[in-house]
């Protein structure tokens, strides 16, 4: 006997809702655009020119773009985050807690890791999650990483050294992690929100092969 009746549809649904990531697609595009505006002057022209050597313009302008790249970092994040919250809404249901807890996710890092392509070690899922922080709050780091102490940080500063990010690389570095999870180039913020919708809909389909396999929900 399954358990249907007490597990509402729409929250199970609500995981990939596709109308979440409209928006979103619509704004890495626009967010895109930007990057392909000053690509030229920003990345072939001074390509190879040392940044002590760049004028303040194109430093502006660099940094300009690791903002706009950040952002769309940002953004992918806000729909992670609201995909976790509906599977902990699922998890929490007193049906599911009977269960065992059906094998819900029961953090971000566990729920994050599931179909998620691996980047050189990096799961890249986790990758998109850890650039976001390190974009919102690195400038409140201190110079050396290694004196990070709340656990969160330094979660995302490993993360992120494994995606090649270091201390002082500013402001490369949001580029350089965004490469490093294939998500660089002219249509890399595009990109990203395909994959964020891809991974959303493969996370659907393995929690509710996880409440049939706990019998709360039938095939």
């Amino acid at each position: 006997m399954t358990k249907d009746s007490q597990i509402p549809k729409w929250i199970i649904e609500d995981i990939s809702d596709p109308f979440d990531v409209f928006p979103l697609e619509q704004a890495l595009r626009d967010l895109g655009r930007l990057v392909e505006k000053n690509e030229h002057e920003l990345y072939s022209r001074y390509e190879d020119v040392a940044p002590k050597y760049r004028d303040i313009g194109l430093e502006l302008g660099l940094e300009a773009v690791s903002i706009i790249v950040g952002a769309g970092f940002v953004a992918a994040q806000s729909i992670l985050t609201r995909t976790y919250s509906n599977v902990r809404r699922l998890a929490e249901l007193d049906v599911v807690q009977s269960a065992g807890g059906a094998n819900m996710p029961k953090s971000k890092n566990a729920l994050y890791r599931i179909e998620a392509y691996d980047r050189d070690g990096v799961p890249d899922i986790i990758g998109i999650n850890a650039l976001a922080n390190y974009f919102k709050h690195s400038s409140e780091w201190p110079m050396y990483w290694s004196k990070l102490t709340k656990p969160s940080e330094i979660e995302t500063a490993k993360t992120v050294i494994a995606m090649g990010i270091l201390p002082g690389y500013e402001p490369n570095n949001i580029a350089r992690g965004a490469a490093s999870l294939m998500f660089g180039g002219r249509d890399g913020l595009s990109r990203l929100a395909t994959r964020v919708q891809e991974w959303r809909e493969a996370v659907e389909i393995e929690i509710r092969k996880r409440l049939h396999q706990a019998n709360l929900l039938s095939q």
